[in-house]
């Protein structure tokens, strides 16, 4: 990695920017042993990556996850980081629990799913 490179710049080859400037969609291939990739998941099946440390909290998640939102998902884009919601093996995730808590892997990548509440500005998370 070059430096000043962060690890969620670490795009496989075949995924290309649409149009310069603006997140797009990034899919991680090398994790670092002390972060997680998770894959966020759609309904419509589209998917993005997104690299966290394992003591970064789901709210902290959500937050950077609307923050790379790609603009290829403009009609699917959360009015907030309130308006999104991390499953994983069935369940939303508490905001105010660590990715560690929650017993996600460090060093490889895991599909979570990522639900939108449209229209909804939810209060505290």
């Amino acid at each position: 990695m070059a430096d000043g490179e962060s690890a969620t710049n670490t795009v496989n080859e075949s995924i290309q920017p649409v149009a310069p400037g603006g997140p797009t969609v990034v899919i991680n291939d090398k994790i670092p042993e002390d972060k997680v990739n998770l894959r966020l998941l759609l309904v419509s099946g589209k998917r993005t990556d997104v690299m966290v440390s394992p003591s970064d909290t789901v709210d902290a998640v959500r937050k950077r996850a609307f923050e790379i939102w790609p603009r290829e998902w403009a009609e699917e884009a959360p009015e907030a980081p309130a308006n999104l919601r991390i499953l994983y093996h069935g369940r939303i995730l508490d905001n105010a629990t660590t990715i560690e808590a929650n017993k996600i892997p460090a060093g490889q990548t895991t599909v979570v799913h990522a639900l939108i509440k449209a229209g909804v500005q939810l209060e505290g998370g």
